[in-house]
């Protein structure tokens, strides 16, 4: 089968992004699942990401436009955390010991207010002048030739152009995956699983749109270490908040002690996450792309 042109792809990719991201919207809206406003991140994060690697290929208006794309994710940052860390209430209940049990119920009432108030902002937000107007601008580049984005490689087979790329992406994140170690920062961790993510979703958009899928094993490998670097953020993530609740000043005892306990439970998912990585880190990279 003879491959797409990279403008062409490009255009067909990004259609298909906005699609999910307009069909996420009622689900939000609604309050039907929270994997509803996760599939709508995903979809502007792919879309970014995509952006954010052909800027060097693309006319320069489109930089703007991912930035705006940008903004829109950061808006609903709250939403998304309160959902995992709800998530998250039946296993930190098989945690916590019986006596210690009560103070979780405290724990889930300051979450799940927290989580309306971050998912009213999320509902303002797609009923805002500024995300229609993002739409708008979305729908105006997509009606456009797709040639048009492009101020070089837009006719290159899609392999041909991304192939580089992709090689200079897994170079960056093989040196970086070696430097790990068990007193890497956590911000450092969080800026690899975010490399890791762009790798993804490049082999993602390769796999997709040349019918090639010899990058299935790079693509499901990818995913396990991000798995791994994703417990790690989760956990820090979990461990600021939890730390934030007892600095808000929570006076009732026994919530303030499940929260200690849960604060030691989450230290100790991050660093056995970095020793897994560290332990680990040849394997979860063997494949070849």
């Amino acid at each position: 089968m003879k491959e797409k042109p990279l403008a062409q792809a490009a255009h067909h990719y990004l259609a298909s992004q906005l699609a999910v991201v307009e069909a996420e919207e009622a689900g939000i809206r609604d309050d039907a699942d929270p994997e509803c406003l996760h599939r709508f991140r995903v979809a502007l994060r792919r879309g970014r990401a995509l952006l954010g690697e052909l800027k060097d290929c693309l006319v320069p208006e489109l930089a703007e436009f991912r930035r705006r794309l940008a903004a829109v994710a950061r808006e609903t940052n709250a939403c998304r955390d309160a959902d995992v860390f709800l998530a998250l209430l039946p296993e930190w209940g098989g945690v916590l010991p019986d006596f210690l049990q009560p103070g979780l119920g405290r724990l889930e009432a300051i979450l799940r207010q927290r989580r309306q108030s971050a998912r009213a902002e999320v509902v303002d937000l797609l009923q805002g002048a500024e995300y229609r107007s993002v739409k708008q601008v979305w729908r105006q580049w997509l009606a456009q030739p797709a040639e048009a984005w492009f101020v070089t490689d837009a006719r290159l087979p899609v392999s041909k152009a991304l192939e580089p790329r992709i090689r200079r992406r897994l170079r960056k994140l093989r040196r970086r995956l070696a430097a790990v170690t068990d007193e890497t920062p956590a911000q450092d961790l969080h800026r690899l699983r975010i490399q890791v993510k762009k790798l993804r979703y490049l082999l993602e958009f390769q796999t997709a749109e040349s019918g090639d899928d010899r990058s299935a094993e790079a693509i499901a490998g990818l995913k396990r270490l991000q798995n791994v670097l994703g417990r790690h953020h989760d956990a820090a993530e979990q461990f600021s908040w939890l730390r934030g609740v007892l600095g808000e000043g929570e006076s009732d005892p026994k919530t303030a002690a499940a929260v200690g306990w849960l604060l030691a439970d989450r230290h100790r998912s991050q660093r056995h996450a970095v020793t897994r990585l560290v332990k680990k880190r040849e394997k979860l990279l063997r494949w070849q792309v």
